[in-house]
């Protein structure tokens, strides 16, 4: 299962980059199967993460975050794969930003969208007497 579509990461890089960067035979059109073997990668290097705390690959609809893992992920790789230096890469830090997170997550410290099984979707409240009404006493405005 990958967590990230052609239309999405296209969009993050750009037609014409996206095209030449799935180009490896260079004929001027995406090889076949590149993307999806490139996509499953990025999943999996997600998955990686993930395993610690859920049950992955995720069914259905993926959490918002694990998709834009992936894309990132996806996106930082086809830079790499051409060749571009690590710091030149425009996609590295973010990377490096969201696999920190994945790895607090891994780790317990944080959790995946509030809409994931295992995941608070509550919010807590604490109530206390106005400091300015008596008890008993009808408040006008």
């Amino acid at each position: 299962m990958t967590y990230c579509t052609h239309g999405e990461c296209e969009r993050m890089t750009g037609p014409e980059n996206f095209r030449q960067m799935l180009d490896d035979d260079l004929d001027g059109m995406e090889d076949e199967g590149l993307f999806e073997a490139l996509a499953g990668d990025a999943s999996l290097q997600v998955d990686g993460y993930l395993v610690a705390q859920y049950a992955v690959p995720f069914s259905g609809n993926a959490p918002a975050f694990v998709r834009q893992c992936a894309k990132v992920f996806l996106c930082e790789s086809l830079y790499s794969r051409r060749g571009v230096a690590r710091e030149a890469n425009p996609w590295a830090a973010q990377a490096d930003t969201l696999r920190a997170r994945l790895a607090r997550i891994a780790k317990g410290d944080d959790v995946l969208d509030a809409a994931v099984p295992g995941a608070s979707g509550s919010v807590e409240a604490v109530l206390e007497d106005s400091r300015i009404s008596q008890p008993g006493a009808a408040m006008m405005f």
